[in-house]
């Protein structure tokens, strides 16, 4: 067995990922932003503000959303590569 070599994503990488992740949700939701920022106590402009530069998402940001969108584990907006669920030799 060969031992695979994944790449380390970069935070910006996972940051504009999550935030993708929290846009994909509202949409198929047919929610807005500012519904999903007011349900989640949030000033709807700063929420727009941290999809659109996703280095200022904060991890509060991310676990209000997430009920604000009736999502119940928050860690299902975090993005793992399809690749990482490869199995992997561990010596």
């Amino acid at each position: 067995m060969t031992t695979t070599q994944h790449p380390e994503p970069s935070y910006r990488d996972f940051a504009n990922n999550v935030a993708a992740n929290i846009s994909r949700e509202i949409e198929e939701r047919g929610m807005t932003r500012a519904a999903i920022a007011r349900a989640a106590g949030l000033n709807p402009s700063t929420f727009r503000n941290h999809l659109w530069n996703p280095r200022l998402l904060t991890t509060v940001d991310i676990i209000l959303a997430a009920r604000a969108l009736g999502i119940t584990r928050p860690s299902a907006l975090f993005p793992f590569p399809a690749e990482w669920a490869e199995p992997v030799e561990v010596r």
